[in-house]
């Protein structure tokens, strides 16, 4: 319960609290009027109970005043008087007296009344007229000669009393009749006690009533059902009665608070059973009275406890508003929003604390910008690799975070301190806009002080300076331009092997126009920006030095691959020439299927490095093969011409063998001319061996030519061991026999291997990240967009821009360069190859060699020994060995 407590929130735990303290004594408030109203509620009961008995007993009293009364009215009445003198037993004047009872009976009035009688006794107690109603068997009466009631009445004259009789409880008056002042006897007027009686107590006491007498229930206003239950409680109390004042009992389902009123019955002269009038309020008024009572109070309770927690409510809402505001602030400034900020209304702790939160949250968002700008500084400063926007942003951002005006910054080389860079937007001065300066690196100056110690200066004045300090403000800058510096605050940029650089800001401001000292917090920040500042400009240095490193490495791994094959030398630096000049123009051009395309910086050094080392596989490929300008070697040319000379020497021999043998001068002419023929067809045979190994003699061996080469090596000749061997072997007649170029099957094969070497000594070299492609466009140099290209058969899907441009700088530079197997190919035809069979066999993109045209982008690189000389002869692709 406890542990629930303290996780409330304030403002609730305000509101319970308050909400407790009103709570108890409300409570105790409602508990003691509660507690009053019922013992108002029971002492009125009482009170009402009580005056319903004494209002009983009046109507009771006033019940038998009124027979007595009326006894004596009727008595006195003269009409009544004379009809006794006149009656003389007469039965008709009996009835005649009895109607005149009757009639006087309704005039009395006595509505209230269920029963009544008249009786008449003469002296001697015989009843000379008797008048009932609602009273059973009352001729019971006229059989009484003499009734003890009537004699005991005439001695008790003018008195009434209860009498009880089989009939029920009467109250009777008693008045003497007087006929000529003689006392004749008695009028007895007698009223029934029953129900009428109890429902004339009930309708003016308002409550329900009982009559009993003795132990019997003789009128009542309760229904049958539950009169005998009250007789029961009745009897169970008579013997009580003379201490019994009041009691709850339960009638039914209904509890009923009751008490009694006493009076006597008299049975000849003696007191007899004694009588009871019940007055029962039922309890149900009381319950309705203290639920009534109690919902007042309840409510009154539940209002106060209601007004109770509106007002705590408010109240805490008062106190707690600024408290809870400083935690929403507290919330926000920790999950780093430093919008908000508290209302300070009053002088108080509260206040005091709103306002010491306040500024709090200014200094802490202004630090925290701080830091994540300077987090961002330095992930941008590590981003950035070019040095001269690199020394600018740290000098813009070391600005914006110290609220320097001005800034300038230093480097640190052999040679001294070098002026590198300055901003200051007075002046409109930026970047390189000073000329650079050196100075020396001692400690007559500020920037050469902090670059010669390392230690940070925080000048407030440079022009009041100490006296002892070992530096100077050079007060030059400032005459020159106008400015005048004031603050300054100059950090050494340490990196790994020391100062490396000063970085100097110059006259904080305070945001409102005047030029303050730089406090301690722009001190560290400054501090740590150069020391991040060092570290950038030491990466983009070394990352200079790498990219310096790395265009040597390409340059010369492509001078060494021309340098295999000095017929192709320039060709990797010509067809990088080509292929920038490509790229620079798709750069540039605003329509078509390029108009959409523009490289980047990146994408531009990536290309270039792919294009001076797209032949690199050329270092597998043997050297042979790589400057073989005719179908055969060397030396397989010189063996075929050896053997040529031994054949003809041979015919020479067999000739001087045959002339020796003969003396016949015609025969001797005979084998002159057919010696002279012979050697003729031999060579000839040789020199058509050497035009089948000229491939740019014919073009292309047409079958007949090597059916021609055929007839020739299927000649034989005879050596000097007695063997007949072929003019021309297997190997020579199959190089020969080479339709274009002059390279064979296998030889061609492995010439183009020499992509598939490329690719895969590009693949592993570890290139930057931007430069990952270079294997990818390197090796696909010789691809074509219809699939037909080598080594891997790409389509055009695969074949992005940068691939495409190769493929027609290459191409182009095949074709116009000279090789020592063929001459170089005229610009004009150049491109009607690349037009026709190339873009028109659906080789190569056509948008790139019409930009490539139009703009003359081969000017100025093209090989100009190659491109001049102009033949006919080389109309085919394959004679070219690309």
């Amino acid at each position: 319960m406890f542990q629930f407590f303290k996780n409330l929130k304030l403002r609730t735990k305000l509101v319970l609290a308050f909400t407790l303290i009103v709570t108890l004594p409300v409570a105790i408030l409602t508990y003691r009027a509660m507690t009053s109203v019922t013992g108002e509620i029971e002492e009125s009961l009482e009170n009402r109970l009580q005056e319903s008995l004494a209002v009983a007993e009046e109507i009771h009293n006033d019940f038998a005043n009124q027979a007595r009364d009326l006894a004596i009215r009727v008595s006195q009445l003269p009409s009544l008087q004379n009809a006794l003198l006149e009656m003389d037993e007469n039965p008709i004047k009996q009835y005649e007296l009895l109607q005149f009872v009757n009639i006087r009976r309704e005039q009395s009035r006595l509505d209230f009344i269920t029963a009544v009688t008249f009786e008449v006794a003469d002296i001697h107690g015989n009843i000379v007229a008797k008048s009932y109603q609602a009273i059973p068997d009352h001729r019971q009466f006229l059989t009484k000669p003499q009734d003890p009631k009537i004699m005991e009445a005439l001695r008790f004259a003018e008195t009434s009393s209860v009498r009880s009789t089989k009939h029920g409880i009467i109250v009777k008056g008693f008045a003497p009749v007087r006929t000529h002042a003689d006392p004749f006897g008695v009028v007895i007027v007698g009223f029934r006690i029953d129900d009428g009686l109890a429902q004339k107590i009930a309708r003016i006491t308002g409550n329900n009533v009982n009559i009993y007498l003795g132990d019997q229930l003789v009128g009542s206003t309760f229904p049958e059902e539950s009169r005998q239950e009250w007789l029961n409680v009745h009897r169970a109390l008579l013997p009580f009665l003379d201490k019994l004042t009041s009691r709850v009992e339960e009638i039914g389902e209904e509890p009923y608070k009751f008490g009694y009123f006493k009076f006597k019955t008299y049975t000849g002269e003696t007191e007899s059973t004694p009588g009871l009038i019940s007055i029962s309020i039922p309890y149900s008024q009381v319950v309705k009275l203290k639920r009534q009572s109690t919902v007042s109070v309840t409510q009154s309770a539940l209002v106060a406890l209601i007004l109770a927690v509106i007002f705590g409510y408010i109240l805490s809402n008062a106190i707690t508003t600024p408290v809870l505001k400083l935690v929403d602030m507290a919330n926000a400034v920790s999950k780093g929003d430093f919008s908000q900020r508290v209302a300070v209304e009053s002088e108080d702790e509260i206040g005091v604390l709103g306002s010491a939160f306040n500024h709090m949250t200014d200094e802490l968002e202004e630090l925290i910008t701080s830091l994540e700008r300077l987090n961002q500084v330095g992930i941008a400063l590590s981003r950035e690799h070019d040095l001269d926007v690199l020394l600018d942003r740290i000098l813009e951002e070391a600005r914006a975070l110290t609220k320097a005006e001005a800034a300038n910054l230093f480097i640190v080389r052999e040679d001294g301190l070098h002026f590198r860079l300055s901003q200051n937007p007075q002046l409109l001065v930026r970047g390189e806009a000073f000329e650079e300066q050196i100075i020396p690196l001692d400690e007559k100056t500020i920037a050469g002080y902090v670059a010669t110690t390392g230690e940070t200066l925080n000048l407030a004045d440079v022009y009041h300076l100490p006296a002892d300090s070992p530096y100077q403000f050079n007060t030059q800058l400032d005459q020159n331009t106008g400015y005048k510096t004031t603050s300054m605050l100059a950090l050494p940029m340490v990196d790994r092997e020391g100062v490396m650089g000063v970085l100097q800001l110059m006259n904080a401001s305070d945001g409102k126009g005047n030029t303050i000292g730089f406090d301690e917090d722009s001190r560290s920040i400054a501090t740590s920006l150069a020391s991040q500042a060092a570290v950038a400009i030491q990466n983009a240095d070394l990352l200079q030095e790498l990219k310096a490193m790395l265009n040597s490495i390409v340059h010369f791994s492509a001078y060494l691959i021309d340098a295999r094959d000095k017929s192709t030398s320039g060709h990797s630096q010509r067809v990088h020439d080509y292929t920038m000049a490509i790229a620079h123009a798709i750069n540039q051009v605003d329509e078509g299927p390029y108009a959409e395309i523009s490289f980047t910086a990146q994408e531009l050094e990536e290309l270039s490095v792919a294009a001076y080392l797209h032949d690199i596989g050329k270092v597998s490929v043997p050297e042979y093969i790589m400057g073989k300008a005719n179908k055969l070697l060397d030396e397989q040319l010189d063996a075929i011409k050896s053997r040529f000379q031994y054949v003809e020497k041979y015919y020479e021999a067999n000739l001087w063998k045959q002339l020796a043998q003969t003396d016949d001068d015609a025969e001797k002419e005979k084998l002159h001319a057919q010696y002279e023929a012979q050697v003729k067809e031999l060579r000839d045979n040789l020199q058509y061996v050497f035009d089948c190994n000229v491939p740019g003699v014919w073009g292309y061996m047409s079958d007949e030519k090597i059916e021609k080469l055929k007839e020739i090596a299927a000649k034989t000749y005879e050596d000097t061991e007695g063997n007949h061997l072929p003019f021309l072997t297997d190997i020579e007649v199959k190089n020969l026999s080479i339709r274009r170029g002059s390279l064979t099957d296998e030889e061609r094969r492995l010439m183009k291997s020499h992509v598939v070497h490329s690719i895969r000594i590009l693949d592993a070299i570890p290139f930057p990240k931007h430069m990952k492609d270079v294997p990818y466009i390197a090796g696909a140099h010789h691809e074509a967009l219809n699939g037909t290209g080598y080594p891997r058969g790409w389509t055009a899907e695969k074949l992005n821009p940068q691939c495409r441009i190769m493929m027609v700088a290459d191409i182009f530079d095949a074709l116009t360069s000279k090789r020592v197997y063929k001459p170089g190919m005229p610009i004009e035809k150049a491109f009607r190859i690349l037009e026709e069979e190339e873009v028109g066999g659906g080789r190569m993109d056509g948008e790139l060699v019409k930009i490539f045209k139009s703009r003359e982008l081969y000017k100025g690189i093209i090989d100009k020994e190659g491109s001049d000389f102009i033949t006919d002869k080389a109309d085919n692709m394959e004679e070219f060995n690309i």
